[in-house]
């Protein structure tokens, strides 16, 4: 769910002054977290097509950007603390922490996935906490979303002519029941402007039927157990075989990768990535090579 339909982008004028406006919370608890949720969503959402265009500039740079990234001090947990304070206290201290960040030569790409993205995420967690209320937590995503804007250089949206149209489906690995995150992974591709297949797949059977009649770039899975490792290593060599693109790239991601990236290989798979944020930019790389 999104708070505005594609045609309403808000601009950063309109958030830096509803930032500093009043509002009146809302009476039903239940809408206030659907309505939270919406806001949080829209900011992750806008903060994905920016990041693709930003990449995209630094990767003309390769050895500037890799000289910036070894140079500049790492994000940590307290640098998402100290923004997410600062973004309900005020725009202005919200600004002075972003600057001090910046200062230490940490990249936009950097402040997007590091820092901006997981300080959205850090509101949301705090609102569902009850250490801040609804009106705070929309507040802080405006001003959020104002920051973006001066980090991003005022860039509007990925232009259609920057890069074709890419093509996804996302699947459970076979065995799987926990599936929400795919749910998320599909709203960020979509955002970054992919098409993205939007029947569920929960067959193997019925993604390689897909893959043999229709063209994909990308096949994206989702492993939580190492009980679902060979099924989706004889799933992911079944799909190869099956797609209509020869060069069809494959991901896994999952909290199981994050602890086993080794399996990468013996899943038979080209990457992963930590979140959808860097899933979006892997993905992009790898089609790139396909030429």
């Amino acid at each position: 769910m999104r708070a505005w339909t594609p045609g309403r982008r808000a601009t950063a004028d309109h958030w830096r002054s509803r930032a500093e406006e009043p509002c009146q919370p809302f009476a039903d608890p239940t809408s206030e977290a659907a309505r939270a949720q919406a806001l949080l969503r829209t900011v992750e959402a806008e903060i994905i097509p920016r990041l693709m265009l930003l990449h995209r500039e630094q990767r003309h740079g390769v050895e500037q950007a890799l000289q910036a990234a070894a140079t500049a001090a790492p994000l940590d947990d307290a640098d998402v603390e100290r923004l997410a304070a600062a973004l309900l206290a005020g725009s202005e201290q919200a600004w002075s922490c972003l600057q001090a960040v910046q200062q230490r030569g940490v990249t936009p790409v950097h402040l997007c996935l590091d820092l901006l993205s997981p300080a959205a995420r850090r509101l949301g967690e705090w609102w569902s906490d009850d250490r801040c209320d609804f009106t705070q937590v929309t507040i802080g995503l405006g001003r959020l979303q104002a920051l973006l804007h001066r980090v991003t250089g005022g860039l509007e949206a990925v232009p259609a002519s920057v890069v074709r149209p890419l093509s996804a489906v996302f699947v459970p690995a076979p065995g799987e029941q926990h599936t929400l995150g795919l749910s998320m992974v599909r709203d960020f591709f979509r955002a970054a402007g992919w098409q993205v297949h939007a029947e569920p797949l929960d067959q193997p059977g019925a993604l390689l039927t897909l893959l043999r009649r229709a063209r994909f770039d990308l096949v994206g899975f989702t492993l939580g157990s190492d009980r679902h490792v060979d099924a989706l290593a004889t799933l992911i060599r079944d799909a190869r075989g099956a797609s209509v693109n020869r060069d069809v790239r494959v991901m896994v991601g999952g909290p199981l990768l994050l602890s086993q990236p080794e399996l990468l290989e013996r899943l038979g798979a080209d990457a992963t990535a930590e979140d959808a944020s860097r899933a979006i930019l892997v993905a992009h790389d790898l089609v790139d090579q396909q030429g």
